[in-house]
């Protein structure tokens, strides 16, 4: 249970016959106790898939599974912000299902800092704590600081609660530590508190929503509504011969940010309910074709008339009639040699929504949807509740694939789609109507027959201007399990 090596490598990771294993520690001495789960090697140099990625002249590790307690390799980085700086992390492991990181660190433009981070697991809790402090920075002239938290509860098999919370020091803090706190939107940071329940087929919930708004005084941005609260309940139910009804009942407040740049923006109270029936009158193995009758209704109570001499109060009621029928047609073909199942999936779906007039509803969570194969076949323009576009107007389109019948992998898609308008569109997501009958040409393509590789692309193509308005491409490739090379354009 004690040994002592020289000249000697060590792994943890199993041996599969292929070579070394992935992780592999040289070392002039390697010391192991297996009574304190303790290895200690002198003069090592570790590497990974057989590249070394580090040197240390002496380096602690556990030998079993379980974490250890002791410095974490250092880090060592270089920007225009920070200058050098340079973070020696120490790990602490607390308990099985707790443990935290405290990252001591020195800048040569801003000065010291400690970076923390406090995670914990329970069987009906778990979460995450960050906080991130400069006492003095010496650029800013000012203390600066970051939090962060994730906190999620089961309460029952019923019950959820969802906590996540972001907050800054400061404006600028997004700009000068590039690396913090850890978001797709930087200058947006995102408190949300989430509760559900489930009841039966019913599922209720409440939310509270606020954010934080980093403006820069040269690119200002117009920030999200907070809601305080949104509460609502939803149902998804199968009734009689497979009738299939839906409903979405919710009331929201919706307040502005504090660092809006908005002057007439429009808060008020949102109460909502959304229905639809629809009904698979036939529905085979090969072929759907689903009628469907969809209600969206809203009221609002705005702390100001929308325009000068209207109301504070309004409510509206739009219906939309859809027709969806899918096919699956199945062949078996062979490609260059090879046996594959090909298939033909055509797809039309025609929406009719009645005019109304919009213009006086505020747009508290509204946007329009762009156009692409996942958005092609919506019924509404817009996402969200406070626009619903006219529509009278046929969708069509349809997906070829070939796939390998031993593996099921899919070797070849391709797919097209396009968009009918029967009658002029008046409220759209450029504010102007509608007038052109035939909307742009969706194609999209994707292969994987080279092996490793994969190729997809997507094209949009204007038929009265005889010109391609977008298009992407992208060619990922896994030559091994791990590595992974992407290219896109």
């Amino acid at each position: 249970r004690h040994s002592v090596a020289t000249n000697a490598t060590y792994s943890s990771c199993p041996a599969d016959g292929s070579g070394d294993p992935a992780w592999l520690l040289s070392s002039d001495q390697i010391e192991t106790n297996f009574d304190t789960n303790t290895g200690v090697a002198k003069g090592a140099v570790l590497r990974f898939l057989g590249v070394p990625i580090l040197w240390v002249p002496e380096l602690s590790f556990p030998l079993t599974e379980e974490r250890k307690s002791g410095w974490l390799p250092p880090n060592v980085a270089i920007d225009s912000n920070a200058g050098v700086r340079v973070d020696a992390p120490w790990y602490w492991n607390i308990a099985p299902n707790r443990d935290a990181t405290f990252t001591p660190s020195a800048s040569l433009r801003r000065g010291v800092g400690l970076d923390s981070e406090f995670r914990y697991l329970e069987p009906t809790y778990s979460g995450q704590l960050n906080f991130n402090f400069l006492p003095d920075d010496k650029v800013a002239k000012r203390s600066r600081y970051s939090l962060g938290a994730v906190h999620d509860v089961d309460f029952s098999q019923d019950t959820r609660l969802a906590v996540r919370i972001k907050r800054v020091s400061d404006d600028d803090y997004w700009k000068d530590f590039a690396r913090e706190p850890g978001t797709f939107t930087p200058r947006l940071l995102l408190s949300d508190i989430q509760a559900a329940h489930d009841l039966g087929e019913w599922t209720t919930y409440a939310r509270a929503q606020r954010w934080q708004v980093l403006q820069d005084p040269e690119a200002q941005i117009v920030t999200p509504y907070q809601r305080l609260p949104q509460i609502g309940a939803r149902t998804l139910q199968t009734v009689g011969r497979g009738i299939e009804v839906s409903f979405e009942g919710e009331f929201n407040r919706f307040a502005s940010p504090p660092a809006t740049i908005e002057t007439n923006r429009l808060d008020g109270n949102r109460l909502h309910a959304l229905t639809s029936i629809s009904y698979p009158w036939i529905n085979t193995p090969g072929w759907t074709l689903t009628p469907k009758l969809a209600l969206n209704a809203a009221t609002y109570a705005l702390d100001r008339a929308a325009a000068v001499g209207g109301s504070k109060t309004t409510s509206r009621v739009i219906p939309t009639a859809s027709l969806n029928s899918a096919w699956v047609l199945e062949r078996e073909s062979n490609w260059f040699g090879t046996d594959l199942l090909q298939t033909l999936e055509p797809r039309v779906l025609y929406v009719y929504t009645p005019y109304r007039d919009q213009d006086n509803y505020p747009l508290f969570d509204t946007a329009a949807r762009d156009l692409n194969f996942e958005t092609a076949f919506s019924e509404n323009a817009f996402s969200g509740i406070d626009r619903v576009s006219d529509s009278n107007q046929v969708i069509a389109g349809a997906t070829t694939r070939l796939i390998n019948p031993q593996s099921g992998a899919e070797v070849l898609r391709l797919a097209a789609v396009q968009r009918y308008l029967l009658s002029d569109q008046r409220i759209t997501p450029l504010g102007e109507p509608q007038t052109r009958r035939v909307s742009d040409l969706l194609l999209l393509g994707s292969t994987s027959v080279i092996p490793y590789w994969s190729l997809g692309g997507t094209l949009q193509y204007n038929p009265q201007l005889h010109a391609v308005i977008t298009s992407r491409t992208g060619t990922p490739s896994s030559p091994t399990p791990l590595p992974t090379v992407s290219l896109h354009h």
